[in-house]
């Protein structure tokens, strides 16, 4: 069925016409690697790809901005968007997307997030709909609280949501909540988890190990240095076993709470245990290599990019319930899943994973072999299906049925690893 809908795709859509993604930012977080995976692919398949976004920076922490460098290598131009600072900003932008959809005679384009998904959409009326647009989200409504939405913008998209094509989110927890926060009907919110290039990892985790290493066992995270992340519990979570594992605590990312984190370990008499390389161009060599993986997140997280990463690189994961990541997870058959918060019930993970090497690796091999899902080959196509699905096309692959209807497959098939009791 997927590959039928994807051949009518090309009845009446021209790969010549092209696809303009919409984005925010290109800052080099997830949401932007995935908007490059997927542009690169497009491109590769023929698609005329062009990115329009207003927040990019030619350097990032005093590097070239990887993302720009990404496109370029690719051939995929970027347009640069003016923005002002009133409340004008969304026609203005709106009206820059659509003269160049209508000028460059772009049949398609893509939203990453709220505020692109909106200019977007808005784009579409300024051209009397003579574009198709598809919005996608890739947050939940806890870090649009966590960020201070503005009320007239969380209206703004409960007025412009319905007049997207398609909607489509990276996860049953985000459509869901999506439904509930703009008021959207569920039925019209896709699912499509997010793809991965998943030789490349294998062959970068494969690397030399990097200099600053620990020489013994290490737990390893990853992210943003954040609150939202809970790398202060985690830290104060690992000072409580200390004296039970041997093993040291590597978190990998940077960000605003450094130094607090540095103080956290300081007090908690675990600072030279504690390491904090910052921001790393290979992290799959740190998660090959350690003997645990964790997400520790204090809100609803939609998807977990760096979670699928470090299964891919098979090593043992826990997570805490945060959403995206319990579907990551099936629920605790592929990895070891917390309430958030308990840090108890973390460290007994830890200890657990970290003092029974023949579970830790059964885990491993069942994590690696649920990473394996998400592979750019087998997403990749359904995303493209979806972009291009005509009303009335019923692509199984793309809706909340048939990605609940995989999960109850795992759930019968799957590998049986336990949750973490409380």
């Amino acid at each position: 069925m997927l590959n039928w809908l994807a051949r009518r795709r090309a009845d009446g859509v021209s790969r010549s016409a092209g696809i303009l993604f919409v984005s925010p930012w290109l800052q080099g977080g997830g949401i932007e690697q995935q908007l490059e995976l997927k542009a690169g692919w497009f491109a590769r398949r023929g698609y005329r790809v062009e990115i329009m976004s207003w927040f990019v920076a030619d350097e990032l922490s005093g590097r070239p901005n990887p993302m720009l460098e990404a496109f370029r290598d690719q051939g995929i131009p970027v347009r640069r968007l003016r923005t002002c600072t009133n409340r004008m900003q969304l026609v203005q932008l709106a009206v820059q997307v659509a003269a160049r959809a209508a000028s460059g005679r772009f049949s398609l384009i893509v939203g990453h997030e709220l505020a692109a998904n909106l200019v977007a959409i808005a784009a579409k009326l300024l051209l009397a709909n003579q574009v198709r647009v598809i919005a996608e989200i890739h947050n939940s409504s806890d870090m649009y609280l966590e960020t201070r939405l503005s009320g007239i913008t969380i209206w703004l998209a409960r007025a412009l949501y319905p007049y997207a094509d398609g909607i489509l989110a990276v996860s049953n927890t985000v459509g869901a909540d999506a439904s509930a926060f703009f008021r959207l009907d569920r039925g019209r919110i896709a699912t499509i988890y997010n793809p991965f290039r998943l030789g490349e990892i294998h062959q970068l985790a494969a690397d030399r190990p990097p200099e600053d290493l620990p020489a013994g066992p290490f737990i390893v995270a990853c992210g943003r240095l954040v609150r939202m992340k809970g790398f202060i519990e985690l830290i104060e979570t690992f000072s409580r076993i200390r004296h039970r594992v041997a093993a040291d605590l590597v978190i990998l990312g940077e960000g605003p709470l450094r130094t607090e984190l540095e103080r956290c370990a300081q007090a908690n008499g675990v600072a030279d245990r504690v390491r904090l390389p910052g921001f790393v161009s290979n992290p799959f060599a740190y998660f090959a290599r350690a003997g645990v993986f964790v997400l520790s997140s204090m809100l609803k997280e939609s998807f977990s990019r760096a979670l699928v990463e470090a299964m891919a690189c098979g090593v043992p994961v826990i997570a805490s319930r945060c959403g995206g990541p319990e579907e990551i997870l099936g629920d605790g058959r592929y990895g070891f899943l917390y309430p958030i918060g308990d840090m108890e019930a973390l460290a007994a993970g830890i200890v657990r994973i970290l003092e029974r090497p023949a579970e830790a690796a059964e885990l491993a091999t069942a994590a690696r072999r649920r990473a394996a899902e998400w592979s750019e080959e087998k997403i990749l196509p359904r995303i493209e299906a979806f972009y291009f699905a005509r009303p009335g096309d019923d692509g199984p692959a793309a809706t909340p049925r048939e990605a609940e209807q995989h999960s109850q497959r795992h759930a019968e098939h799957g590998a049986g690893h336990p949750v973490i009791p409380r």
